[in-house]
């Protein structure tokens, strides 16, 4: 994979040769893993950018003063200070403005336009099909001459988007790499440790990770294919952590698993609640097999992540199933789950070079530095750039 370095010192252009790209951003005060989600994202898109030839810059943009120290003083990449500017001091020197964590409001929109930029909103995260019931959101993303999704809705749903804002609507490609994750294991003094190994016994430390069991029975057949799988042979499971990462979420998820009948034969010390985020310090000394019950069409990072480190994924995530990653079952099927789940306890020592290759093939299609995954960002970059600006 090609990496352009020598695009990531550029500041303002001056040239006017090339394409110029912001991206807005807003310094979020919460330290969530969704925050941390976006902060990789919009990292990975500017990436992906620079991987472009005919793109000369690609810079964070805030609205004020106050912004821009806030991002100074607490956006750090890959231990890299960022590159931010005032909107003002850079507006009429870009030539595609993209809606990044920082809203564009009508009024800036209308700015942008008039100095002949083109406005992108980038549409991140997995709570976006949540904001179709809002009818602002399909008013405000009308304004704007493309709007880029990242493959996180249904077919369907996409049909909706399309059918509402027309040929604008874009998908384009998962982005990720591992630079935030491999910092994070340094700084805990993990590097040698996270990584998967073989065992030489057969019990299995399991850990389920994923979204909330109490709000959806799709997210509780994760945890029932393991308490079943339990029952048909304890002898497998050296214990089993069931991760939160809501407070408040985190008794009613506890009384829903333990209102169902199974659960109450499984001994306290094997059936372990833990209120932290799943972090690496889990995965290297707590955990030897992943039951992520993530359900959405691309994976969040941390599924990621966990691939990264080459630990034995069981999913019902179609994405990851159709890159041929860990061990696929439908979604409801506790039976086939079970089964999948024994056979990550039993096989994957033996099928751990196959599963290595498929996760590295996997994750280099993802990473900013991929041809063809740049390309795309490319063609969707150059589909608008010599339009009429959207009125």
């Amino acid at each position: 994979m090609n990496y352009v370095g020598e695009k990531q010192d550029i500041g303002v252009p001056l040239s006017g040769a090339g394409v110029t790209i912001g991206i807005t951003y807003a310094v979020s005060e919460e330290d969530t893993r969704v925050e941390e989600g976006l902060k990789q994202n919009l990292y990975c898109l500017r990436e992906t950018l620079l991987q472009i030839p005919q793109v000369e810059a690609v810079y964070f943009v805030t609205w004020s003063a106050e912004e821009q120290v806030d991002f100074i003083d607490n956006v750090v990449y890959a231990g890299n200070r960022a590159k931010v500017y005032l909107y003002k001091d850079i507006i009429e020197k870009t030539s595609i403005l993209i809606e990044g964590s920082l809203p564009i409001s009508k009024t800036m929109a209308e700015e942008v336009k008039q100095q002949g930029s083109k406005l992108i909103s980038y549409q991140t995260g997995w709570h976006l099909a949540e904001k179709m019931d809002d009818l602002s959101h399909w008013k405000k993303l009308s304004m704007f001459d493309s709007v880029w999704l990242q493959g996180q809705l249904k077919e369907s749903e996409y049909a909706m988007y399309r059918t509402v804002i027309g040929d604008s609507v874009c998908v384009v490609p998962l982005l990720w790499l591992p630079d935030f994750i491999e910092e994070k294991v340094r700084e805990e003094g993990l590097t040698r440790a996270v990584r998967y190994r073989s065992k030489r016994n057969k019990k299995r430390r399991v850990s389920l990770i994923g979204g909330d069991i109490s709000q959806d029975k799709r997210r509780l057949a994760a945890l029932l294919l393991i308490e079943t799988a339990y029952q048909q042979d304890s002898a497998l499971f050296a214990s089993i952590r069931l991760y939160d990462t809501d407070i408040g979420l985190k008794e009613a998820q506890k009384n829903m698993a333990e209102s169902i009948p199974i659960i109450e034969d499984i001994p306290r010390s094997s059936l372990l609640w833990e209120l932290e985020a799943f972090s690496p310090y889990e995965l290297a000394k707590q955990t030897d097999v992943i039951v992520d019950n993530t359900i959405d069409t691309v994976p969040p990072y941390l599924s990621l992540e966990v691939l990264y480190y080459d630990y034995p994924v069981v999913h019902s995530n179609a994405y990851l199933k159709k890159h041929h990653i860990g061990y696929y079952y439908e979604c409801l099927n506790v039976l086939d789950g079970v089964k999948q789940l024994v056979s990550a306890i039993s096989e994957y020592d033996t099928d751990i070079r196959e599963q290595r290759r498929a996760n590295k093939h996997f994750l280099d299609e993802v990473s900013p530095y991929y041809p063809s995954t740049s390309k795309r960002y490319e063609e969707a970059i150059f589909s608008i750039l010599y339009q009429p600006v959207k009125a």
